[in-house]
């Protein structure tokens, strides 16, 4: 007989002040002031056509740059967002697809992201044996997801993906929280992690962003075969040392009750 097991998590998160980036603000205000005093002064010189005027003008080139750097860097502060760069690779060893994990490239404060997959079949009159099929020609809003997340600063990071099925729960559709989790960032190499997470099994389970997989359907295997996708209550860990990424989490066992003869995807418990 299979036990299943419930586990509690309780996470404490702080808001970081706002204070260090008001003082951070004003300070690059300052530089610039300065640095256009230094612009002025060396374009009235370049005026008088002094003999060390290609220094002069060398020199006025390399603070026009610095000075774009800076305002650059004060419209992010502006706007609170100062983007952080997350590859693909680095993606991935979080257990996640590139969108999903659009949380992790900002710096602070919330998160939107998403996309949605519509698939048109136009099927034929007769299948392969000869025989006459009445199909038709079908266009299903297959799925739209949204990837809600929220970084609390740079060691506590939550994220969320809620999806939408077939357009209509009234049509054989569906709207279900695929993940919800919150991650306690350690350091470079290691991230604890719970709440409700993806298991890492098989290639869809977690990266099923439809540009990942070939075809337009999800493979059959892991459709049916592999319980995919497969979510659970649970905590772990996830990081990644060199080339090695690893993932290892505790979470609710399968249900073998509700195995089939197709495969064990029956047996989900799935927030149960």
């Amino acid at each position: 007989m299979l036990k299943r097991v419930c586990c509690l998590l309780v996470c404490c998160v702080s808001l970081s002040s706002v204070s260090a980036l008001a003082s951070e603000k004003s300070e690059l205000k300052i530089k610039i002031q300065e640095l256009e005093k230094r612009l002025k002064r060396l374009e009235d010189r370049e005026q008088t056509r002094s003999p060390k005027v290609k220094d002069k003008i060398q020199e006025l080139h390399e603070l026009r740059r610095q000075l774009d750097i800076l305002a650059t860097e004060i419209e992010r502060l502006r706007s609170g967002e100062r983007p952080i760069e997350v590859t693909p690779a680095q993606a991935q060893a979080l257990g996640l697809g590139f969108s999903a994990a659009a949380v992790y490239r900002k710096r602070r404060g919330l998160s939107i992201a998403g996309y949605g997959e519509m698939l048109y079949e136009n099927f034929g009159g007769q299948d392969e044996g000869g025989d006459a099929i009445s199909k038709g020609t079908k266009l299903d809003f297959l799925r739209n997801i949204i990837y809600a997340g929220y970084r609390f600063n740079d060691k506590f990071v939550f994220n969320s993906e809620i999806e939408f099925e077939h357009g209509s729960t009234g049509l054989s559709g569906s709207v279900s929280v695929e993940f919800a989790y919150l991650d306690y960032i350690v350091n470079d190499h290691l991230t604890i992690r719970g709440g409700l997470l993806l298991i890492p099994m098989g290639l869809v389970n977690e990266f099923h962003e439809p540009n990942v997989f070939l075809g337009t359907k999800r493979p059959v295997t892991e459709e049916y075969i592999i319980p995919s996708t497969w979510r659970e209550n649970g905590i772990g860990v996830t990081g990644s040392v060199g080339i090695f990424d690893y993932r290892a989490y505790v979470v609710n066992g399968l249900d073998g009750a509700r195995f089939k003869s197709t495969g064990i995807r029956g047996g989900r418990q799935q927030l149960r």
